[in-house]
């Protein structure tokens, strides 16, 4: 079994409004399988914050409302967290493919942050 690794960011209201921000990329010989992802939203956020994690080699896919057709390779996916408030997306499976980065999608914190915490395994697909 691979040992899990853990990587924390803070995006704050200065950075602004991120898309598809490749945030943990792999070598070209490994890919990443999430353990567990959290975003914790400041309380001085005046506003709620939509976030969207996943793998994709360049735009994580769209998210259509009220459509049969999923996604593929979202793994954290939410509509506005609120001022102090978080969300865990526990569970083992999410895997990208070789090389993929996990990337991040998130409208602007206003007034405050967030705090994403990922934890992940490599893998290697000849091994």
């Amino acid at each position: 079994m691979r040992a899990v690794e853990t990587q924390a960011w803070v995006f704050d209201v200065a950075g602004g409004a991120q898309s598809d921000l490749a945030i943990l990329t792999p070598p070209s010989d490994q890919y990443f399988s999430i353990v567990a992802a959290t975003v914790d939203a400041a309380n001085s956020n005046s506003v709620d914050v939509a976030v969207k994690i996943g793998f994709a080699t360049t735009t994580l896919p769209t998210v259509t409302p009220n459509s049969a057709t999923g996604a593929p390779g979202i793994f954290f996916l939410h509509n506005g967290i609120a001022k102090g408030g978080g969300w865990s997306q526990p569970g083992n499976g999410a895997v990208g493919a070789v090389g993929q980065p996990i990337r991040i999608t998130y409208s602007i914190p206003t007034g405050g942050s967030i705090c994403v915490i990922i934890s992940f395994q490599r893998g290697f697909p000849n091994a």
